[in-house]
């Protein structure tokens, strides 16, 4: 079974913070939900949790896999004042070295989830990227971590290159403070 919570975020807010909930034994894809009531009233959909298909159904994380137990509430990223100039990534590397050092770090007030950055220029060159950081999925797109959520640790990682490589955030969603 699949549950979804909603509260109001604040006695008197008209934003609302849910909660999907995995309680089946095992890890859940393409979960759809019906979406009618918002559709029908009007009401704006967060586009980074419901993707609205054929008539009242919306697709969740775009049908990402939901693990067992609450996957963590998704919050609007501007209502925590959280933007992509807010997640760095810096690189350097010595003279004459062919290795690169880098960090991501998430300076945002709130945890995030599925980070994803412009890795195209490796996938170019063939520059071997680091799996357990940076994984291609689609076009010049790669997720960083699994998309598995990044709190204040920074993301180390290293590379072999002549030069340094551009990496650029294209997306990422925000948790709420309370996971």
């Amino acid at each position: 079974m699949v549950k979804i919570k909603q509260d109001f975020q604040d006695y008197g807010s008209e934003e609302i913070i849910g909660e999907i909930i995995n309680s089946c034994s095992v890890r859940i894809t393409e979960l759809r939900v019906d979406c009618g009531h918002f559709i029908k009233w009007g009401v704006p959909l967060p586009p980074y949790v419901f993707r609205p298909e054929v008539g009242d159904v919306c697709l969740v994380d775009d049908g990402n896999p939901i693990d067992v137990g609450i996957t963590g509430a998704l919050v609007n990223c501007a209502s925590v004042e959280c933007k992509n100039t807010y997640i760095k990534i810096n690189q350097d590397q010595n003279d004459g070295s062919l290795e690169v050092n880098g960090d991501i770090i998430n300076t945002c007030p709130v945890s995030i989830t599925d980070l994803r950055v412009n890795c195209g220029s490796f996938l170019g060159l063939d520059v071997p990227l680091p799996p357990n950081i940076f994984r291609p999925v689609g076009g010049d797109e790669c997720v960083v971590n699994n998309g598995n959520p990044i709190g204040v640790d920074d993301i180390t990682f290293q590379y072999s290159n002549r030069e340094i490589l551009p990496l650029t955030v294209t997306s990422f969603k925000c948790l709420s403070p309370s996971t």
